[in-house]
């Protein structure tokens, strides 16, 4: 085994079995966080996730440095199975959050361009961002996009509400932009 794919390994690995034991105690600490305030209880998640992630990138520097000054690299070694099967299931968790981030934009994408096609722009006091009012058959109120955020309103939703009914949807959809929503979302749902 070459240097190069053995240094691969060891990090891959190192990622692999930091990643598993970290989520040990973000997923303890997961079940006990009680706040009242949703909007402190999604900021607390995702520090915990992130926090997990930079725990195992950490990790895995630290490794890949010492292994890049110490380990030898004109004997040939070979890694053990365990290390190559940590260092497959590093590669298969990214790919697969590759692809899923791939299928959400794709499918972001298609949903806000079907949603375009009938939208008429709409003016919203309290709202900074592109508003349009448009025609689907699900009752949706959604901020749509990460770069350039817009919220889109169903019109039968605006139909359906009185104008106090319709203030408190846009107060609830100008939190999820202020609180970024869209960019720290991990999954749909």
């Amino acid at each position: 085994m070459t240097f190069e794919l053995r240094l691969t390994v060891v990090a891959f690995s190192t990622f692999a079995l930091t990643a598993a034991v970290a989520a040990v105690p973000v997923r303890w600490w997961l079940r006990r966080l009680t706040m009242p305030d949703p909007v402190a209880r999604g900021a607390a998640l995702l520090r915990l996730r992130l926090g997990a992630l930079a725990l195992a990138v950490a990790a895995t520097v630290v490794a890949a440095t010492s292994f890049l000054l110490f380990e030898q690299r004109v004997q040939p070694e070979s890694t053990g199975l365990m290390m190559q099967g940590m260092a497959v299931l590093t590669l298969l968790l990214w790919a697969g959050a590759v692809i899923r981030a791939i299928v959400l934009a794709v499918t972001t994408r298609r949903m806000i361009r079907t949603w375009m096609a009938t939208a008429e722009p709409m003016a919203v006091p309290g709202v900074d961002v592109p508003t349009y009012a448009i025609t689907t058959s699900f009752p949706v109120v959604a901020i749509a996009g990460i770069l350039r955020p817009r919220l889109v309103i169903a019109r039968s939703v605006i139909d359906a509400c009185t104008p106090a009914e319709l203030v408190a949807i846009v107060a609830h959809e100008r939190r999820h932009l202020d609180a970024h929503d869209n960019l720290r979302r991990g999954r749909r749902g």
